[in-house]
């Protein structure tokens, strides 16, 4: 029966006039809201560019740069700048959408080629890596390398034997964690799997690390990747009991499509967690919101009380960044945490929590799960009925 276009087909589906199906249907958070149960990914779509084979000339590379799109971007961009600036005097925490799609190196050229020179500050509530950092950045979100000595923590004490590492060599946070895994386990050799590799076969690798001896299988994917993680946690399940491996993860899975896409194969993965909503906080925005708050609201919120806190007590971008380094809330004025910055702007004594996926009660498991609408990735409640994220005690 074909179908004039997908939402059509979903519509469909969730009605129960189709049973299934088959075609290029890309997978989101929204869809998976609608009923509709997906297959893992089976391609990954890429965009190739063709070139010509001569040697470009030093005109034709800088040619682009001086199109009309481009000039006028840098002009409506360096307005709203001016506007900003002169206006307030300080950055908003870097959640609008403007900034939610540049990569980390055009983050970092911001912040030390536009917000520090101009004594501006910038408070961020999602921004992880350690790449970005100047005397005008602060972050209320733990780093990627305190995730990273949080997990390898973990494992040192769990005395893991015979690892094995999946991760992607692509991503700054991936092999961050896979060295500093490294660093703290005595073992002088740890097997590892790419799983960016482009012929990457998550059947025939699990396999091959079994017959091996692998005991472990440590998951370090970046967001990019998380599929193929998944992809070994579902083969590892369908060994048999005896050669199954240890599942232990990284917060690139602290998500519903983990849930939904896993399901019984994910069972029992330890992971790490930005933030846990077993707060006051988390509490009174439940309440207040009739569903749970994602991680990234409670360190926006976070970060919105560093800036208040600053503003009271400065009239000046330069005061404002004196008092955000002075800064000192207690727990029970954030989201969970004391606040404070550190030299580097780094929150001191963030915690990195860690969860285990366990099953729900049924009693308990609503009948119509929903996610916060502010942000697709929740972890309000389980994306399907079944499992959820226990804090690991």
């Amino acid at each position: 029966m074909p179908q004039s276009n997908v939402q059509a087909t979903l519509d469909a589906i969730a009605k129960g006039d189709l049973d299934m199906a088959i075609g290029p249907i890309s997978i989101t958070a929204k869809r998976l809201e609608e009923n509709v149960a997906f297959t893992l990914p089976y391609f990954l779509s890429e965009i190739s560019v063709l070139t010509s084979s001569q040697e470009p000339s030093v005109w034709s590379r800088l040619k682009p740069f001086f199109g009309t799109a481009v000039v006028t971007s840098i002009g409506i961009l360096i307005v709203l700048l001016a506007l900003t600036t002169e206006l307030y005097g300080f950055a908003l925490p870097v959640n609008s959408p403007l900034l939610h799609d540049l990569n980390i190196e055009l983050l970092r050229l911001a912040v030390t080629d536009i917000y520090c020179p101009a004594n501006v500050a910038m408070v961020s509530p999602t921004s992880t890596s350690t790449a970005i950092s100047g005397d005008c950045f602060f972050r209320t979100v733990p780093s990627d390398q305190e995730s990273a000595d949080r997990l390898a923590n973990y494992i040192a004490q769990s005395n893991v034997t015979d690892p094995v590492v999946f991760y992607a060599s692509n991503s700054s946070y991936s092999r961050s964690l896979k060295d500093a895994f490294e660093q703290e386990t005595s073992l002088e050799e740890v097997a590892a799997s790419d799983l960016s590799q482009s012929a990457f076969n998550a059947s025939p690798e699990v396999r091959k690390y079994v017959q091996n001896g692998a005991k472990v299988a440590l998951l370090f994917p970046s967001t990019t990747w998380t599929s193929r993680a998944i992809a070994v946690a579902r083969v590892n399940q369908a060994l048999d009991p005896n050669q199954q491996m240890q599942i232990i993860g990284n917060d690139a899975l602290y998500s519903d499509e983990t849930l939904a896409f896993g399901k019984k194969a994910v069972e029992g993965m330890v992971l790490t967690a930005p933030w846990y909503p077993n707060t006051p906080y988390a509490q009174q925005a439940a309440e207040r919101w009739n569903t749970q708050v994602s991680w990234r609201t409670a360190y926006s919120y976070d970060a919105a009380k560093a800036l208040l806190a600053a503003i009271k007590t400065a009239d000046s971008r330069e005061g404002v960044l004196q008092a955000l380094r002075q800064v000192s809330l207690p727990a029970s004025e954030t989201a969970g945490d004391e606040l404070k910055f550190d030299a580097e702007g780094n929150r001191v004594g963030a915690s990195v929590q860690l969860v285990q996926i366990v099953p729900t009660d049924p009693s308990t498991t609503p009948s119509d799960p929903t996610k916060s609408e502010e942000d697709p990735t929740s972890l309000a409640q389980p994306a399907q009925p079944g499992f959820t994220f226990e804090l690991l005690k």
